[in-house]
């Protein structure tokens, strides 16, 4: 059987629907998790505030919107706590918005810059953002 009824009532095609040839039989196999731990764990939703991290304090930078709905102001507040108070840039703006700020092309190339001349064991003019 490759097709069932939708929550609307409407025939579904599952080999349409998934892109897949096996259509139901691929869907049995997730709906009973047939695929394993590795899918699962590829598919599932992971906070940063789960892990510490990796970098150097002085190399983490986080710019946030305070009109994003998608990575929430709160959100961002809590990964800046999370990462120990790094250098933070707020902007007017929603999730996308930072494409258009002057403030963040400022804050990402000093940014950078900061961390060229870390890495180079030049005193950084950009030292500022800390």
């Amino acid at each position: 059987m490759r097709e069932r009824l939708g929550k609307s009532g409407s025939l579904i095609d599952f080999q349409q629907q998934i892109g897949d040839p096996r259509g139901r039989e691929l869907l049995i196999e997730i709906e009973h998790e047939i695929l394993g731990g590795t899918a699962e764990a590829v598919h599932s939703v992971v906070s940063p505030l789960a892990f510490a991290p990796r970098v150097d304090r002085d190399r983490r930078f986080i710019f946030a919107g305070m009109g994003d709905r998608m990575a929430t102001p709160v959100q961002a507040q809590r990964l800046w706590e999370h990462w120990e108070q790094p250098a933070i840039c707020w902007y007017a703006g929603n999730h996308v918005g930072y494409l258009w700020s002057g403030a963040v092309r400022e804050f990402l190339t000093e940014s950078i810059r900061a961390g060229i001349d870390q890495r180079e064991g030049r005193p950084s003019a950009a030292r500022r953002l800390a």
